[in-house]
């Protein structure tokens, strides 16, 4: 990739960092202005974690239009989704989304909203609870 950025001249517009720390991913998120999670048809994406941090920032998000994808982000409007594998529908969502800084923050307060209404730890563990009372009572009916 930095090859590629420096043949095309965009050199000086990009920063690779390499692995980062876990424990450093906010303060790089925090930068960011838009988080994109571009992904192939194929890349066989279950849960794309990085959609999490992103919401949990509550940054604004392009990603590739999968399943999982929309899953994750529900109907929020925390994220423009873009057809899997296209570059140019990424990179002119990225570009519309530049421009509109009151979307982008819209954007970003639902990603936040929805990621701890909908997958905080307390709300994922309520679940399971939920679940484990659900299968208990279902094995006492039927002892």
């Amino acid at each position: 990739w930095k090859t590629a950025a420096e043949a095309v001249g965009l050199k000086d517009r990009f920063i690779f960092t390499g692995h980062i720390p876990y424990h450093q991913v906010p303060s790089y998120i925090g930068a960011m202005d838009i988080c994109v999670a571009p992904f192939t048809s194929d890349s066989n994406q279950a849960s794309p974690v990085k959609l999490f941090d992103y919401m949990a920032c509550a940054k604004p998000i392009v990603a590739s239009d999968l399943p999982a994808v929309r899953e994750i982000v529900g109907g929020s409007g925390c994220a423009d989704l873009v057809p899997a594998g296209s570059a140019e529908a990424l990179s002119e969502a990225i570009i519309e989304l530049l421009a509109d800084d009151s979307r982008r923050r819209t954007m970003g307060a639902s990603g936040r909203e929805r990621v701890v209404e909908k997958y905080s730890r307390a709300t994922i563990a309520g679940d399971v609870m939920a679940i484990g009372r659900s299968i208990a009572t279902a094995r006492r009916r039927c002892a």
